[in-house]
């Protein structure tokens, strides 16, 4: 007959090394929730910094677009008054207004691409925010709709600045103006800062420049 097995010789875990082995997985645990932890809060940095510097870059890619496509084309207020200038900047202008101007090149969604491309383009400055403001026909009109879209964000400290072809001025008067003899600035520039990025200057040709 065949001895019964000794239950003190079977092999298994003592209380102490379930302890320790429990112990053991509980810091890996905490380890590994940790590093998770660190990892997705480092590329929720990582994409804010992205999502800024994208706007940033949109930002500056929207002005270069509209100020290298500049024309001479004035404009009737909305009243049928024609305006004196076909650019105008820092003058007699309605409050958070930096400049208003026609530009060339636009084409409409949806519209058949040998339709009208000019576009009548104003730049606002209101609450730290560059505003850019259209309307949907370059004439003015009581009560015609415009649109605003919010350029840039946190924007602070604005200036803005018209190269004449000598130097830089505040304010452009047009032509036969203390601002020179074109009819468009030959150059414009922004100067202001950002939380995130400090103080920033962008320039920009305009067709008057080339």
């Amino acid at each position: 007959m065949k001895p019964l097995a000794d239950p003190q010789g079977d092999s298994g875990f003592t209380l102490i090394e379930v302890l320790v082995a429990t112990f053991i997985m509980s810091v890996l645990s905490v380890m590994g929730v940790s590093m998770l932890t660190n990892t997705l809060r480092t590329r929720d940095q990582v994409e804010v910094v992205v999502e800024r510097v994208q706007q940033i870059e949109l930002a500056r890619a929207v002005l270069k677009n509209d100020f290298t496509q500049i024309t001479d084309r004035r404009v009737r207020e909305e009243y049928g008054e024609l305006q004196r200038f076909a650019f105008q900047a820092g003058v007699g202008l309605e409050p958070d207004l930096l400049m208003s101007f026609v530009r060339n090149g636009h084409v409409a969604p949806g519209i058949d691409e040998t339709g009208p491309t000019l576009q009548y383009v104003e730049y606002l400055y209101r609450d730290e925010d560059l505003i850019r403001r259209t309307r949907f026909r370059l004439d003015a009109s009581p009560g015609m709709a415009v649109r605003e879209r919010v350029v840039l964000a946190g924007v602070k400290d604005l200036r803005v600045s018209f190269n004449d072809g000598a130097a830089w001025v505040d304010e452009w008067l047009g032509f036969g103006g203390e601002g020179g003899d074109a009819n468009t600035p030959r150059a414009i520039a922004l100067e202001f800062s950002t939380d995130r990025y400090g103080e920033m200057r962008w320039a920009f040709m305009t067709p008057e420049g080339y």
